[in-house]
């Protein structure tokens, strides 16, 4: 399912992607390595990738998300 990491990158939305690591450091909300794939295989990392949202990618590898998690048709790289 979606998480708020999911969404947030989806939406492009680097400000909610920071509050989203805020929260998870004061231990309010999961981190960002929990956002693993969704229901549809897709990470956030691959949401901000396809969706060309660059300050939202940033801030996912900034935070240590998998930019290598590997769908059937390839990874965050291909997704772009």
């Amino acid at each position: 399912s979606h998480t708020l990491w999911h969404v947030a990158a989806y939406r492009g939305a680097a400000a909610a992607l920071m509050a989203l690591s805020e929260a998870a450091a004061g231990g309010r909300e999961t981190g960002p390595r929990d956002a693993g794939a969704d229901g549809q295989g897709m990470t956030p990392v691959m949401y901000a990738a396809g969706r060309g949202h660059l300050p939202c990618l940033n801030i996912c590898l900034r935070l240590g998300m998998d930019a290598t998690a590997e769908l059937s048709s390839g990874n965050a790289l291909h997704c772009a």
